[in-house]
């Protein structure tokens, strides 16, 4: 067997592995349910959305000035078979300032796009309600500190509602295909110092990308068919002398 064909069959092995861990994890973790709260999606740990896998949700540390909202007080639901929906009612009047931070881990395609869209925000004066999301292209979420993202490739996405103007829908991608995402949801509703801000809606998480190739299965036949192959030519190949 030539060191190319052994290469070649040691990378299939390894991408084949890959996919099958991620299929038993997918198959393994129950079905995303709509209107468990975000602290029992915390308490879960992972569930499937179609062909799409969160896992590792927990809450994260928020900055000083805030008010920690309540995981309690978040409702998460399935979004169509490609995303996550998380709702909240909350008002903050002036001189208060409420903030949750989270994190989970995308999986079980190769993602693209990653779409985020609020409805039923509002402000008035100078209050602000916002909804910020961290990316981390190819690797999970950092736990440690605000930064989100361990180094890396990663992305940021930013929608807002201030009074008189809002901007609540936005793309981001599409980049380069990755296997993984860790998502960091920053979802803040401030007063000012003379305003108010609500969110009486929801925040909507969509991820975009395509099913691995090869399947588990057709790896494994592919598999098969070069070790086959490997051995027919090693058995054509005349003795070395």
């Amino acid at each position: 067997m030539t060191s190319s064909l052994r290469r070649s069959i040691l990378r299939l092995c390894l991408v084949t592995l890959s996919l099958m861990v991620s299929v038993n994890r997918a198959q393994s973790a129950p079905l995303c349910i709509a209107g468990n709260t975000l602290d029992q999606y915390i308490t879960t740990g992972s569930c499937t959305v179609g062909e799409i896998l969160f896992s590792d949700f927990a809450q994260l540390a928020i900055p000083g000035a805030a008010t920690q909202i309540p995981a309690s007080q978040v409702i998460v639901s399935p979004l169509g078979v490609d995303g996550l929906q998380f709702a909240l009612n909350l008002s903050a009047d002036a001189g208060e300032f409420f903030d949750i931070r989270f994190g989970y881990n995308v999986s079980g395609l190769l993602f693209n796009t990653v779409d985020l869209e609020m409805a039923g925000a509002s402000a008035t004066g100078d209050g602000v309600v916002t909804a910020i999301k961290d990316i981390c292209l190819g690797a999970p979420f950092d736990t440690s500190g605000l930064g989100g993202c361990p180094a890396g490739p990663s992305g940021t996405s930013v929608v807002f509602a201030i009074d008189g103007f809002d901007d609540l829908a936005e793309t981001f991608g599409p980049f380069a295909a990755v296997a993984q995402l860790g998502i960091i949801d920053d979802l803040g509703i401030d007063g000012g110092l003379a305003g108010t801000g609500t969110l009486n809606g929801s925040v909507s998480n969509r991820f975009t990308g395509t099913e691995p190739v090869p399947e588990p299965a057709t790896g494994l036949l592919v598999l098969t068919g070069l070790a086959a192959a490997a051995r027919r030519r090693q058995r054509r190949s005349p003795p070395r002398p």
